[in-house]
């Protein structure tokens, strides 16, 4: 009660997950799914209760929207009996819970970064067992949730097609029992857990953790900010309808601390959250980020009457520059741009049919977060292209 009434104090809306919680040494229990059908009942039972209490919490109702059944599926850390019975048991939790709360977006089970690989792969698994289970049922979820951890951007594009594709029956997935009926055409795609990864891919073709250093980088530093910018903006991109960090705890971890040190630990790095875990709290470059892109959404959410037209005007091949661009009621336009890349990236941008300059503009302001700059005061900006350095995140405001 006490958590939930500092997340309303802060005006945030959860997304409220039933279930599924890995065993860990601040979280303490032997429960890893119902284990009969007479726990199953209870289960459901004490589900909706557990829903009617939060949602209408202290007499206000429409506390959240989002209402997720299950997570990380499968893992036997979450659920240690068959796939086969946690399908049915989901269904059935579905079915009663929307009985009860029509008016929630109910879905799940959080596919876990091994099954959206399958399924970026063309081999749909257990993803396709479940929505395979559920047409035959006639079940229909609002939303279907996966999990990706991922330092390529682009993955995330390929795992949003590759999902759109299994919902729909289509390309790779033609052969579906449900190809041609629509019957998921309306499921939205929702990514409840995702972010950078430590891991990397040996020239063996196994996954192997990188070296303290670079998993510093990646967690802690610029690098892994303009990563996250990047895979955030790739996914404003997609068919994907919303998307939750997971910023795990970084109880241990200290900005003073030499990653190259023969004396750090990995505990002492972190890992996911956006704060360190110094009783200040302090941001990591990702948290400033962070801020950035809340900009884009409180300030320069809606969309420019024509995409504009962007020239990196010098650079190496096989790089990209991550965009997204949006206008402020007040005429405002804005552009977030992360380069992810090892090198700096000179770039130009064009608006509208007149194909306005930058230099056509009354102010043009930078607001950047990289290595040392946290994004809060704007940059000097002068002449016709825009410098982004490696590593590095920019909000460019344009005001007429």
């Amino acid at each position: 009660d006490q958590i939930f009434q500092s997340w309303m104090n802060e005006g945030f809306e959860p997304m409220f997950r039933l279930g599924g919680s890995a065993v860990s040494d601040v979280d303490v229990h032997d429960f890893k799914g119902p284990q009969d059908k007479v726990q199953e009942k209870n289960w459901i039972e004490a589900a909706s209760e557990v829903v009617k209490r939060y949602l209408n919490w202290k007499g206000k109702p429409g506390r959240f929207t989002y209402l997720n059944i299950w997570t990380e599926f499968p893992n036997d850390k979450y659920w240690d009996r068959s796939e086969a019975a946690f399908i049915s048991f989901w269904r059935k939790a579905f079915e009663s819970l929307k009985d009860d709360f029509d008016e929630l977006m109910i879905g799940g089970p959080g596919f876990s970064e091994e099954v959206t690989r399958q399924v970026m792969a063309g081999s749909g698994g257990v993803a396709e067992d479940w929505l395979g289970e559920l047409y035959k049922r006639g079940v229909k979820p609002d939303w279907i949730g996966w999990h990706l951890y991922s330092n390529d951007p682009q993955e995330f594009l390929r795992a949003a097609s590759a999902y759109a594709e299994l919902l729909a029956g289509a390309g790779q997935y033609k052969d579906v029992s449900w190809t041609g009926s629509g019957f998921f055409e309306d499921s939205l795609q929702i990514v409840d857990a995702w972010g950078n990864t430590p891991m990397f891919v040996s020239l063996g073709g196994g996954w192997e953790f990188m070296s303290i250093v670079d998993v510093d980088r990646i967690y802690n530093r610029k690098e892994g900010a303009s990563t996250m910018t990047a895979s955030w903006i790739a996914m404003q991109h997609s068919p994907v309808e919303r998307a939750f960090y997971d910023r795990f705890g970084d109880r241990n971890s200290d900005p003073t601390v030499a990653p190259d040190s023969v004396n750090t630990l990995l505990s002492m790095i972190g890992s996911k959250g956006l704060f360190y875990g110094d009783t200040a709290g302090t941001y990591k470059r990702s948290a400033h980020a962070a801020r950035l892109w809340a900009r884009m959404v409180n300030e320069f959410s809606a969309e420019l009457a024509s995409e504009p037209s962007v020239n990196v005007v010098d650079g190496q091949v096989g790089q990209r520059l991550w965009m997204l661009a949006g206008a402020a009621p007040d005429g405002r336009k804005a552009v977030l741009v992360s380069n992810p890349n090892e090198v700096a990236v000179r770039w130009m941008v064009r608006f509208g049919e007149s194909q306005a300059m930058a230099n056509h503009f009354s102010g043009v302001e930078i607001f950047q977060v990289d290595g040392n700059k946290d994004g809060k005061k704007s940059l000097l900006y002068a002449g016709e292209a825009f410098k982004i350095p490696a590593g590095t995140v920019q909000l460019v405001v344009f005001t007429p």
